[in-house]
């Protein structure tokens, strides 16, 4: 949810009739009051990792691409995905669902007695309604990906 309103939010910015100097100018100031003046005209972010690493080309590097492309996909959450039933029409609807103050507070205070969040909290939920769909015993889709640690 935070990331849909941070998204919301930058995208009614980017899409108002504000100048991009009026936006330079908000960005600058926003800068300032928060890191300082000199953060202003000093490199502030870090170098990504990817820049600071050699570039290799040739066989091997297609070859040390390949065989870590092939490791990351093993180590991917799989499997999770529900099955589609046929439709032919498709409507993509992302409701947005409010709740009122009280409610809200039960249940950030019911996520917080045992610790977790509300993302967490969804996130158990989508394992509950997975296993709930095949009662075989399979394995929690989520789970699979956090057993590699245990080894």
């Amino acid at each position: 949810m935070a990331l849909h309103q941070f998204a919301h939010e930058f995208f009614t910015l980017l899409g108002s009739q504000t100048s991009v100097q009026d936006l330079e100018r908000t960005l600058g100031k926003e800068w300032t009051e928060r890191w300082g003046p000199e953060a202003v005209t000093s490199d502030t972010l870090p170098c990504s990792i990817e820049e600071s690493m050699p570039q290799y080309t040739g066989r091997f590097r297609r070859a040390v691409a390949a065989v870590d492309f092939k490791s990351n996909q093993n180590k991917l959450i799989g499997g999770h995905a529900f099955p589609k039933t046929p439709s032919k029409e498709r409507r993509t609807i992302v409701p947005t669902v409010s709740f009122d103050e009280d409610r809200t507070k039960a249940m950030l205070k019911a996520c917080k007695a045992h610790g977790v969040s509300i993302s967490a909290a969804l996130f158990a939920l989508c394992n509950v309604v997975w296993a709930r769909m095949h009662p075989d015993g399979g394995e929690l889709p989520m789970c699979a990906s956090f057993s590699m640690f245990a080894e």
